[in-house]
């Protein structure tokens, strides 16, 4: 507290700094640092501070200084040389207080403690490396978690469960002895410190007691010779309370019990014991102190004590060398059990892996191998009825090739392309006809997905609805030049699969077409008959007139001409109908953006004059579509008519209904409507369900729309009248299937 002189003294050896406080009239040392070195031997009071631990203080090599002896000159720079197990280096280090000898020693210890120690080091970077390359797979992203289904299977195979339970068999026994071992050797080396301290604590406990008779300082003389001479700490007691201690500075600092405890003086002072082990702390640390009773120490009881941590250090480098020693035999034993039941459980299932491998050659028709001749008995009788098994599969199967090689010969032979695939459109079998049409790049093994690139994709579309039940399972298709007329058949079994007949009805469809021609010829024919007959009669009343000279001569070739000339209409119009729908040659004009309610409410306008009734619009929401204006206007009209001449009194046009696969312009009416069985022939040319009506409206109609890449359809209740649906954004394969959707 009244400040001091801190002053280095560079020329004494191991003191770096010294501080003086003076008090009162004298002066007081009160701090001494030594210098970071290990030339300086540190004391057991020192290790009692810092608590060294001898396994981590031993830096790999002792250092000491001597003093040379006279004469002799060691070497200036540091030599070495071996000896046994270790390495000696030697040399004369010239220093402010003269020359002094350092002495280096390097234990190299022995074979099988290096052994050891490597190879715990070797197992512990083995299992560091892969760790980390476990993670570094793991991150990125080669290295997947196995999923639960996959640990759920590890675990129930028979290989991991064999494997398991013959690992445990060896592992437990092996780990639990390395347990019980560690632990029974740490209380053997427990008990050896409790040995020589109570040997220690016997031993002094005459000198210590002859210590009373002393002076003070004398008595801390041959107290600390005691300590030397026994390698141990000692501390004397007298009545409870500590007089005498081989390391004064502990007491002064306070990190000694200047107390008997309570529990070792009741015992040997009350209950007369000779002595006593207590678990303590000594300098901050727990450590086992021995207490012996030495009789009376002028007129009270004396307790010697003996603390044991330094023979704890001293005995911890051999402990650790035994510990090493006992985990690495442990680990070689552990990774030996878990190779061996590895091994054996490998050996165990070879039987079963040469089973399965026979089985998996059975199902795919490959010649079964012979099996091991070192099967174990148990495995004989399974091996044997396999075999048997073999056989038959290869019986059965001959035959079977045989029925297939017969149904083969037959579909190669028949007419209809015939194709057979599973539910994944799989193709199974194919014939030569099917080849033929389809083209040769179907094989069996190959699927029906590659003809979506080529011009039987219409096939392949309707074949996916089908078999997904979206579609009928016969249809009619046109692809490119030629009409074809597909059905497809579900097989009953286990396994799911379809039959896919495709047959060529191009001459069947131009023969179709040629009786349909000839058909509307004869029906034109007879509607040209039709205004003929009119202007037959009326130029023959004409004569008539003008051969009886009659008045009326004017009035009569007025009404006959005006007659002829509406009749001449009529046939005019049969004419350009007919000549239309006979030559469909596209459009020179290109299609455009057209506003479908301005042309709807243009073409409504005719009619909201001639008839009191007038055709109502609906707009669900604004609709512009691709197509030309003039022929929007034309199918409007023919289909407005159509409803007029079906004898509707209400038609309602709806622009923007929404459907799902494309936007609508419905045209609704009240009328008579449409038997089931004439709907689908609405469309034909030769088709008209009036007997005035020259069937060539609505097939005009449907290939206008088709012009534009839109579609026509047509539904209707008889009595509830007919709905016309004009949809942008389907395709004509949709049309069937679409219509029930509207």
């Amino acid at each position: 507290g009244g400040g001091g002189n801190l002053e280095a003294i560079p020329r004494t050896p191991g003191i770096h700094y010294i501080l003086t406080v003076p008090h009162r009239d004298r002066s007081v040392t009160t701090v001494v640092v030594g210098p970071r070195t290990r030339l300086i031997q540190r004391t057991r009071l020192g290790e009692l501070l810092q608590g060294t631990d001898a396994r981590r203080d031993g830096g790999g090599y002792q250092a000491s200084l001597t003093e040379p002896l006279a004469g002799f000159h060691g070497p200036d720079k540091l030599r070495w040389r071996r000896s046994g197990w270790q390495i000696d280096g030697e040399q004369s280090l010239h220093l402010p207080r003269g020359v002094k000898h350092l002495h280096m020693t390097v234990p190299l210890q022995r074979p099988l403690q290096l052994i050891v120690r490597g190879g715990l080091i070797v197992f512990s970077n083995i299992v560091l490396i892969v760790v980390i390359w476990l993670l570094g797979e793991h991150v990125a992203g080669r290295l997947k978690p196995p999923s639960v289904a996959e640990l759920r299977q590890a675990a129930t195979s028979f290989r991991t469960r064999l494997a398991f339970s013959l690992a445990v068999f060896f592992v437990v026994p092996t780990v639990g002895f390395t347990i019980w071992s560690m632990g029974r050797l740490r209380r053997e080396f427990r008990e050896r410190q409790n040995v020589i301290s109570q040997q220690i604590v016997r031993d002094v406990a005459q000198p210590a007691r002859a210590l009373a008779d002393l002076p003070d300082e004398t008595a801390r003389e041959r107290l600390a010779r005691m300590s030397t001479d026994f390698s141990s700490d000692l501390l004397i007691y007298r009545g409870g309370s500590l007089q005498f201690s081989s390391a004064p500075l502990l007491a002064e600092l306070g990190l000694l019990d200047l107390f008997v405890p309570p529990r070792v003086y009741r015992r040997l002072v009350i209950e007369n014991r000779p002595e006593m082990m207590l678990r303590s702390v000594l300098a901050g640390r727990h450590t086992n102190v021995i207490y012996r009773a030495i009789g009376d120490l002028n007129g009270a009881a004396g307790i010697v004590a003996v603390p044991e941590r330094a023979l704890e250090q001293e005995t911890a480098a051999g402990r650790d060398d035994i510990i090493f020693a006992l985990l690495f035999a442990s680990l070689l034993g552990v990774s030996a059990a878990l190779a061996l039941a590895a091994l054996a459980s490998r050996n165990f299932v070879k039987p079963i892996r040469e089973l399965k491998s026979a089985a998996v050659a059975v199902g795919g028709g490959r010649p079964v191998g012979s099996f091991s001749a070192e099967v174990p008995a148990e495995f004989k009788p399974v091996i044997e009825a396999f075999e048997r098994m073999d056989r038959d599969v290869t019986r059965n199967r001959k035959a079977l090739e045989e029925a297939v090689g017969f149904t083969s010969a037959v579909l190669q032979n028949v007419v209809t392309g015939v194709v057979a695939i599973d539910s994944d459109l799989s193709i199974t079998t194919i014939n030569a006809r099917a080849l033929e049409l389809l083209g040769s790049s179907l094989t069996s093994g190959t699927s029906l997905n590659e003809l979506e690139s080529s011009d039987w994709a219409p096939l392949y579309h309707w074949v996916r609805a089908a078999v997904q039940g979206t579609a009928e399972r016969k249809r009619e298709l046109t692809v490119g030049s030629m009409r074809v007329q597909a059905q497809l058949g579900e097989l009953e079994g286990d396994r799911k699969g379809y039959v896919l007949a495709v047959d060529d009805a191009t001459d069947l469809a131009r023969a179709e077409r040629i009786i349909a021609w000839g058909e509307m010829a004869r029906q034109v024919a007879h509607e040209i008959k039709n205004p003929l007959t009119p202007m037959r009669l009326g130029m023959q009343h004409l004569l008539r007139v003008q051969r009886d000279r009659r008045k009326d001569l004017g009035q009569a070739l007025e009404r006959t001409a005006a007659q002829v000339l509406e009749e001449i209409e009529r046939l005019d119009s049969i004419a350009r109908a007919f000549s239309r729908f006979g030559s469909p040659q596209p459009s020179t004009e290109p299609l455009e953006c057209v506003n479908i309610e301005a042309a709807v409410r243009e073409t409504v306008k005719l009619y909201s004059v001639s008839s009191p009734e007038g055709v109502r619009v609906i707009t669900r929401r604004p609709m512009k579509a691709m197509s030309r204006k003039n022929e929007l206007k034309e199918v409007l009209i023919n289909v407005i008519e159509n409803s007029r001449n079906a004898g509707a009194t209400e038609t309602t046009i709806v622009i923007g209904e929404k459907h799902r696969d494309g936007t609508a312009l419905t045209i609704e009416d009240n009328g008579a409507g449409i038997s089931e069985e004439d709907l689908p022939r609405v469309f034909e040319p030769q088709f008209s369900t009036t007997t005035s009506g020259t069937g060539l409206g609505l097939a005009i109609c449907k290939r206008l729309v088709e012009s534009w890449g839109a579609v026509i359809r047509v539904e209707s209740v008889v009595g509830r009248g007919t709905r016309v649906h004009i949809l942008w954004g389907v395709t004509e394969d949709d049309n069937e299937d679409e219509i029930a959707d509207s």
